[in-house]
């Protein structure tokens, strides 16, 4: 505002100097909307100025200033058009008063006043072109304006301090009402209104109208008001004390009385009676008989509580003699009534209309006979007080078709329930056959326990003659398992019989040669009825996988220097593949550079399938020892991973030999290396166990008994003379730790030792049995002179110290100056029957007996000071073998005996001859 106060300030300045066109001109442009003053109808300021104004606007049309939004600019400065007299609704607008009169400007407009002591007689003051205040006012009254139509203060105004002079008015209310105008009172000193009010008459209701004058209309005292009752509880009647006189009904009033109880709207004079002891329908009586429940009772006579229908009377309370029931159709009998129940009497006791009804309570159940055997269905009956026709009194007929089927049949095995106890053909029926118990399910019972019954009961055959009834595989007829026990309960224990006197025949490749050391072993492989030969033709090895049906595989390779065979082995193949057969061969290499002739340890692998053989050097670098009996020291041995095994799994073959130091010094030593190289390779990895031989010792290898060992290996030691055992463990992993010893030097009592080991032509190790929790042996033979001594040696859990318990000699026949662990075979169970543990079965190669060794476990006697020994062999003869044949290998499956025979036949063919036990 400030700002704006200093532009006009400034322009006005310029416009003083000449710089914009002059200052104090005739006039502006009128703000749009602004009032203006018309005089004898034109628009002007006021007088004479009127033309001027007009010209004046338009030359300073356009020239518009800011100003206040309720003032405009006039000339020089900003004003209210709404108040100024000189500028009134526009600029320039002058009011001019008349004669004898002032002007202002009130709203926009000229306004006019006389000037004391004139008056405008003719009231065209404010009238454009009036007279004005033409006549000249002589104040009356003292000056004191009072109410007489002058002017008595010659203020120009007449009688004006009585504003409502002459204006409309009324006296009276209602009817009375009567409208006239004020008039100046007598005492002119105030105004009344010339009008008389009109007579009231009596007040009557409904037509809204005032008709007394009192300011009320339709009041209570209205002549014909209505009189109305208080309705506390609502019902539509009132209380005839408690009233009011209205036009209109009050709130909780009604216009009917009669209500003799205002607190219980279900009493009133509309209401119905109902035996409740209140005088529900206000007539001045307490549950009289027309209430409306009020119940029927009939007329008891006998006072058994049920009335007669006949005879009646309603009433809230129970008349004498009469009850709340009827339907007694003999009321002169307290025993006859709807509420007693039917018996079989002859009469209608319940008053049902019927009598002796199969409903009564003392009426007999009769049972449905349809076939007429005396005895009806528990299912289908009848109550009745008489027997009805088809019906019987007893039940108990399982089946009413047939009339043989009743309690009192005899029960046959029919499948029917001919008794009918719920059962069928249970074992008390009539004819029942006898059964035998079988608890070992093998099809054969014992006649020591029967039980008879239609049907073979489970746990029992329908034939006898078991002789071991806790076996499944002992009965009549069983084949043999080769498990020491009677299978066929004839009287005897694994009595051998040979299974074919024709077995097929497998020709072998090349030529074969009988010889000591042999040039031919052979092992049996995974496979129940398979086993694997190694043979020597000269330079040639030959690898053979034969089968009792006549299947055939062989590979052959020229191994330069071969002599004999020392060893065979065979490991299973991991998952589907065949497996490896293994032989460890003695020979001889010639050196040109020192023109020495050295032998060799060398070991053929051949998986059956393939037409490859590979051949590892066992003693690279080293030699190893010769025997006096020309042969070498040497054990094979293999080792597979464990069924849980996740990592380093693959199987590994383990070689046993004694090399040579010098000429009278040797050692003992040890190599690994994993099965089933693709390709020859030399042993990497050796161990020296005994490095204190004086001489060159037998060595045998396997699979060890006690816990924690992996394999087990026998030498005899020339340091005490005696037979020494060690025990591998972590054979798969840091397996060139040295073997635990677990013959003790230092304590002579727990050596095994016997003088004439060293001359044995070979050991064997046909498996483990145990003794008890911790106690276990393992079986060793070795072979001199003529001949074979196999022996038990005892070990116990927790010791380092085997002991020899038991032995037993065979004689040997003349070409038998070799035994192997392949000749012999151990009873995997090692089965106990009637104290004789079954420990295995034992061949030698040229010999047509084969025996199986027996422990006798039980109280041996000493007659005479001499004591029986425990370990025992029994002697088999096999029918098919002829002088010249020669045993291979020998293995016990679950069910037979299998020997391996090299016959004496040009070309040489072997033969698998299987036998049974019974």
């Amino acid at each position: 505002m400030k700002q704006v106060s200093q532009y006009f300030l400034m322009s006005c300045i310029l416009l003083c100097l000449g710089v914009v066109g002059g200052c104090g001109g005739d006039g502006d442009a009128t703000r749009e909307g602004e009032n203006t003053v018309e005089v004898d109808g034109d628009v002007s300021g006021g007088g004479d100025d009127a033309g001027d104004d007009a010209s004046g606007d338009s030359e300073q049309e356009g020239d518009q200033r800011i100003c206040p939004e309720e003032q405009s600019f006039c000339g020089v400065s900003c004003v209210d058009t709404q108040t100024s007299a000189d500028h009134c609704g526009r600029c320039d607008a002058k009011c001019t008063a008349p004669e004898n009169a002032t002007a202002s400007c009130v709203e926009g407009g000229c306004e006019y006043q006389c000037e004391a002591g004139f008056s405008d007689i003719d009231g065209d003051l404010q009238v454009p072109g009036g007279t004005g205040c033409e006549r000249e006012c002589i104040p009356s009254n003292g000056g004191v304006e009072i109410c007489d139509g002058l002017d008595n203060n010659c203020d120009g105004l007449v009688d004006e301090s009585f504003p409502t002079l002459g204006e409309e008015c009324s006296v009276g209310v209602g009817a009375c009402a009567q409208t006239g105008v004020y008039i100046c009172s007598d005492a002119q000193d105030g105004v009344v209104c010339d009008a008389t009010p009109g007579e009231p008459e009596d007040e009557i209701c409904g037509d809204e109208i005032d008709n007394n004058c009192d300011g009320q209309v339709d009041e209570d005292e209205a002549v014909d008001a209505s009189t109305w009752f208080k309705d506390a509880d609502g019902d539509g009647y009132g209380d005839a004390s408690l009233t009011l006189v209205s036009c209109s009904q009050p709130a909780g009033y009604v216009d009917q009385d009669g209500d003799c109880d205002d607190t219980k709207s279900g009493v009133n004079p509309g209401a119905d009676e109902v035996c409740d002891g209140v005088d529900n329908n206000c007539d001045g009586q307490v549950d009289e008989d027309e209430a409306v429940d009020a119940p029927t009772w009939f007329r008891d006579a006998d006072g058994d509580s049920y009335g007669d229908a006949s005879i009646a009377l309603v009433s809230c309370a129970q008349p004498t003699g009469y009850v709340d029931q009827d339907g007694d159709c003999d009321d002169a009998k307290a025993a006859v009534n709807p509420g007693v129940a039917e018996v079989c009497d002859g009469i209608d006791n319940n008053c049902d209309g019927r009598v002796d009804e199969d409903s009564a309570i003392d009426a007999s159940t009769w049972f449905r006979d349809a076939d007429g055997d005396g005895y009806g269905l528990a299912t289908d009956t009848r109550a009745s007080c008489s027997k009805p026709a088809g019906y019987i009194a007893r039940d108990g007929d399982c089946d009413d078709t047939k009339a043989a089927v009743n309690p009192s049949a005899d029960e046959v095995c029919d499948e029917i329930d001919n008794n009918c106890d719920g059962r069928v053909d249970e074992d008390e029926a009539v004819g029942a056959p006898v059964w035998f118990r079988d608890a070992d399910g093998d099809g054969f019972g014992v006649a020591s326990s029967t039980r008879a019954s239609c049907s073979q009961p489970a746990g029992y055959a329908g034939v006898i003659g078991d002789c071991k009834d806790t076996d499944a595989a002992v009965y009549p007829g069983a084949p043999g398992q080769c498990d020491g026990k009677d299978n066929d309960c004839n009287g005897e224990i694994d009595e051998v019989r040979l299974i074919s006197d024709s077995p097929p025949s497998v020709a072998l490749a090349g030529r074969v040669t009988n010889s000591n050391p042999p040039k031919i072993m052979a092992v049996p492989t995974h496979e129940d009825d398979s086993f694997c030969a190694a043979h020597l033709d000269g330079t040639n090895v030959i690898f053979s996988r034969v089968d009792a049906a006549g299947g055939y595989d062989s590979a052959t390779r020229t191994l330069s220097g071969a002599r004999f065979i020392l060893d065979i082995d065979w490991i299973k193949g991991v998952g589907q593949a065949p497996g490896y057969c293994a032989a460890l061969i003695g020979g001889t290499w010639y050196n040109s550079i020192t023109q020495q002739t050295l032998n060799t340890l060398t070991l053929a692998e051949w998986s059956p399938g393939n037409t490859d053989i590979t051949a590892h050097d066992v003693s690279p670098y080293h030699e190893p020892a010769t025997s006096t009996y020309g042969k070498f020291s040497a054990a094979l041995y293999h080792l597979t991973a464990p069924s849980n095994c996740t990592s380093g799994c693959e199987p590994y073959w383990y070689v046993a030999f004694v090399e040579e130091k010098t000429s009278s010094t040797f050692r003992l030593v040890t190599a690994r290396q994993v099965a089933g190289y693709q390709s020859d390779f030399r042993f990497t990895g050796r161990l020296v166990v005994d490095d204190s031989l004086s001489q060159n010792v037998d060595v045998a290898l396997g699979a060890s008994p006690k816990s924690g060992d992996d394999m087990m290996l026998v030498w005899y030691s020339t340091t005490g003379n005696r037979w020494q055992i060690a025990g591998f463990g972590d054979m798969r992993g840091n397996w060139a730790e040295p073997p635990i010893i677990y013959n003790s030097v230092n304590d002579p009592s727990k050596r095994y030792a016997h003088p004439r080991i060293h001359v044995s032509y070979g050991f064997a190790r046909p498996g483990m049995f145990p003794l008890s929790d911790t106690r276990y042996y393992i079986s060793l033979a070795n072979s001199y002179s003529s001949i074979v001594r196999v022996y038990q040696i005892i070990g116990q859990d927790g010791t380092q110290h085997y002991v020899r318990g038991n032995w037993a000699d065979l004689p040997m026949s003349g070409n038998s100056k070799y035994i192997g662990r392949h000749l012999m075979a151990p009873n995997i169970t090692g089965v106990d029957v009637n104290q004789t543990a079954h420990i295995g079965w034992f061949i030698q190669p040229y010999d047509d007996h084969f025996y199986r060794m027996t422990w006798w476990r039980g109280f041996i006697q000493c007659p005479f000071g001499s004591c029986d020994s425990r370990l025992h062999f029994n002697q088999f003869t096999n029918p098919n073998f002829d002088t010249g044949d020669e045993y291979l290998s020998v293995r016990r499956t679950d069910s037979y005996i299998q020997t391996l025979r090299l016959t004496k036949t040009n070309p040489a063919t072997v033969v698998i001859d299987e036998f049974t036990c019974h």
